[in-house]
């Protein structure tokens, strides 16, 4: 475990700094191509030409250290996707003004290196080597690095989240077998829509074409839905930097279902995270989407977080 949060945030994804170092350098003035791998991190395209880009330039990663060229293609504003990538909806930020925040609950993040100084959270952020407080325990953790059964070390580490579930400490962890992440699912928006406006909600990018073939399993509506895709993070590459995702995946939901967990911890400090998942399911509300203003295809149901939170405090 490296770190433990204080006060706990429900913007969890914004914490992590869950990616690469930034590529280096630009690219040759005047070209028409971007990298193939679609990772514009940190790169200067002052000198491309990007005229018709649209599509490739929704689709790649990239960061308040990407210099771009004056004349972008018209639809595409960067600022404007990395701010909104910064609200983690849902109506959260409503809740954290009420100071429901996950105040007082320990989470602890095991994930891929965070920049401590980051402005983001450095004022939060404690290394869990120091001795926690009496009644200040971990009540969950995010694991979004996965394992494989095979993996060396697979069995102990097991082992490990198996004691802490014993001891009554919530692990999420992205692994197939998971049941605490099997009942969730991470969906996606409108490019410049919100995550707090429900007509803005679309299928996740990685799983979309699996509703639409029939070979999604959340058709029947079990799955509980929160934000994954289009999201804005922590950068590494400095204490105020920033990094956007068009596309996420499940390591994604694991900080993001934690951080909630951290709410309804705070509101009802008894709440185990059964009694928890009931209520989400409870409370969500259930999404579909029209594919060509035909036909309409149910998708789950996105998390409520207000309603999650009064019905535990009721």
């Amino acid at each position: 475990m490296k770190a433990k949060f204080r006060p706990a945030l429900c913007l969890l994804l914004v914490l992590l700094a869950g990616c690469a170092p930034p590529p280096a350098g630009g690219l040759e003035a005047g070209s028409r191509e971007l990298p193939s791998s679609g990772d514009l991190r940190g790169a200067d395209l002052r000198g491309l030409d990007l005229t018709g880009m649209e599509e490739a330039l929704f689709s790649a990663d990239f960061d308040t250290c990407t210099r771009w060229p004056e004349d972008l293609p018209g639809g595409f504003d960067p600022a404007a996707l990395l701010e909104e990538g910064k609200n983690p909806g849902l109506g959260l930020r409503a809740l954290h003004q009420r100071g429901i925040t996950g105040k007082g609950v320990g989470i602890a993040i095991i994930d891929q290196t965070l920049l401590t100084e980051h402005q983001e959270y450095a004022d939060r952020l404690t290394a869990l080597n120091e001795t926690l407080p009496e009644g200040e325990r971990i009540r969950v953790i995010s694991m979004s690095v996965g394992w494989m059964p095979e993996d060396r070390g697979a069995a102990e580490l097991e082992a490990a989240v198996a004691r802490a579930r014993a001891a009554g400490v919530a692990v999420v962890c992205v692994n197939s077998r998971d049941p605490l992440l099997e009942p969730w699912m991470g969906m996606g928006r409108r490019r410049y829509g919100s995550y707090d406006n429900r007509a803005d909600l679309r299928p996740g990018a990685f799983w979309e074409e699996l509703l639409y073939s029939g070979e999604f399993r959340g058709t029947d509506g079990p799955l509980l839905l929160v934000p994954m895709d289009r999201r804005t993070t922590a950068s590494p590459a400095g204490e105020d930097a920033y990094t956007c995702f068009p596309e996420g995946g499940m390591s994604w939901v694991c900080p993001y279902v934690a951080g909630l967990y951290a709410l309804a911890c705070q509101v009802r400090p008894e709440v185990t995270y059964e009694e928890f998942l009931d209520a989400a399911q409870a409370t969500a509300r259930p999404v579909s989407v029209w594919k060509d203003e035909k036909t309409e295809y149910p998708y789950g149901k996105a998390v409520d977080p207000a309603a999650l939170v009064e019905a535990l405090a009721a």
